[in-house]
Parts: structure tokens; C-alpha cells; sequence
């Protein structure tokens, strides 16, 4: 921010001091030095975001929607998740939650959103994830990491789009013709009784049927499974093997996230992701 107004003067003075001499092919050509020097200030860099994700579960968090309700979980049962979910922040590059507008994380048990159980929500206005250590009632861990990474892309898609329910064209034109998403997530709440999460490729194109529902489900379950635990990463490999269209939204999400988190670094997991693309 500092290199942002000190380029903004300087061109402010240098720019003024050279229309009074009248001198314009200097006036311009320091004019672009220093729009150059300005957008170098304004560079997106790694290191703007090189710090620790902060981890609450002490006390209520107030989100944007004024509609979460949660409890205070117990110091065993937050020690109990921590194991986990610090491992699962690991396999990003530092700074990936930051820029992905969640640099705070709020632990808390028996979350619901406007009195519906819900196992995580993301609330990106205020950079902030919350998730539930319980899942919504009795969920297993497996569950409870692969909600981890969903809900993470969708304030990954509001930092990289400015929309958590973003529509791409391009995302879009992978599908088989004629293809339409649902309604929504709030659709798989209506209907508890149908296998949502079932990584079973139940319609070409998707890996689970919750999948179909919106194109921020289907990016974020791919994400979900390509960053969480190892069974489902396998079970992705063998859906690519036979569907194609998958294989494409793998790599086209792959695509997204470089673009979005382009430096390089020496973080493993994230480079294994990367180097594999999972469905080649």
C-alpha cells in the first residue's frame, strides 16, 4: 500500500513539473515510468498473503448473513479436529487460504444455517470458513475433510470471480448438450433421502449426483476429491478413466486454480496435483 502512494505522488509532482516546462515528450515518457512503476505496486504477490490462517473456536463468530448458530466446542474436541484439518491447510501452499479469502477459520460443533444442520459454511465477505466438528450430527472424518476443501473453493471462487456462484461459459461447454444444473445445494437438504455424495459417476460428467446441482458444486466436490483424502482421489482416477468429460473438468479446474495461484513454490502435495492433473 505504501509503494501505491508513493508512485501516485511522485507521478502527481513529476507529471506537473514537466507540463510546466512545456516539455512533452519527457512529460510522457516519465508518465509511463511511472504508471509502470504504479502497477508494479500493485502487483498481485506471494508474499502479500504469506501468513497463518487464524483459528478460532473460543468464542461466537458473527457472519455476514446473521443466520449461523453454533456451540462452543470442548478444548478435546477441537484438539480431536486440529489433527486433521492442519494437515489438510498443509497440503496448500502458504498463503493459498489467505488469498482465497479465508483467513480465518471458526471451529464450533452442532452448526446450522437458519436452523438447518450443516456441516460447513463459507462466508467469504467477511474471509471467513466455518466448519462444524461434528459434521451435521455424526459425520466421519472422511466426510468432514472433504467438506473442508469444498467449501474453501467457494471462497476461492469469490476471491478469484467475485461471485461464490460464479457461471462459466467455458465450465459450461464441457457438459454433454442440453445439460442443465439443478437448483442449488439447498436442493440435496430438501431431499436427504437421495445419495448426494455418492462417488459412484451416476450421470456422464459428474462424479455424485450433487454434483449436477450447480457449477460451484460441481467445481467444488472435484476440488473436494482432489485434495482430500486418498480413497477418493483414487476413486477420481477411475471415473476419469471412463469419462472423459470428467478428465476434461479435472484438468479445466487444474487450469483455474494455477491461474488463480500461479507462483511457484516446493509445496509437495499441491505440486503432485499439479504434475499428475489426477486424470491424465
Amino acid at each position: 500500500m505504501a509503494k501505491k502512494w508513493i508512485s501516485i505522488c511522485l507521478l502527481f509532482f513529476i507529471f506537473s513539473a514537466c507540463n510546466s516546462k512545456n516539455n512533452k515528450e519527457d512529460s510522457n515518457a516519465i508518465l509511463f515510468l511511472l504508471l509502470h512503476i504504479n502497477q508494479s505496486a500493485n502487483a498481485d504477490n506471494v508474499e502479500d498473503y504469506n501468513r497463518d490462517v487464524e483459528i478460532i473456536s473460543d468464542r461466537i463468530v458473527p457472519d455476514t448473513f446473521n443466520a449461523i448458530q453454533y456451540e462452543i466446542a470442548s478444548a478435546n474436541e477441537i484438539q480431536n479436529y486440529r489433527i486433521f484439518l492442519d494437515t489438510e491447510i498443509e497440503k496448500y501452499p502458504r498463503g493459498y487460504w489467505i488469498k482465497g479469502k479465508a483467513e480465518k477459520v471458526v471451529l464450533g460443533k452442532n452448526l446450522k444455517l437458519s436452523g438447518q444442520s450443516i456441516a460447513a459454511v463459507p462466508d467469504a465477505y467477511q474471509k471467513v470458513l466455518y466448519l462444524s466438528i461434528n459434521g451435521t450430527g455424526a459425520s466421519t472424518q472422511d466426510y468432514l475433510i472433504h467438506v473442508i476443501h469444498h467449501e474453501l473453493n467457494h471462497n476461492v471462487d469469490f476471491a478469484h470471480y467475485g461471485d461464490m456462484r460464479k457461471v462459466l461459459s467455458d465450465w459450461n461447454s464441457l457438459n454433454t448438450p442440453g445439460f442443465q444444473y439443478g437448483n442449488g445445494g439447498a436442493e440435496a437438504y430438501a431431499n436427504p433421502g437421495v445419495p448426494w455424495m455418492a462417488l459412484t459417476n451416476p450421470v456422464p460428467g459428474f462424479i455424485n449426483l450433487y454434483s449436477t446441482l450447480a457449477q460451484e458444486e460441481d467445481r467444488s466436490e472435484l476440488m473436494a476429491v482432489l485434495m482430500g483424502i486418498e480413497n477418493e482421489n483414487t476413486t477420481l482416477k477411475n471415473i476419469c478413466a471412463v469419462d472423459p468429460i470428467v478428465a476434461n473438468k479435472v484438468k479445466k479446474l487444474i487450469s483455474i486454480l494455477n491461474k488463480f495461484w500461479p507462483y511457484r513454490g516446493n509445496d509437495t502435495y499441491w505440486n503432485r496435483i499439479n504434475s499428475e492433473t489426477t486424470c491424465d
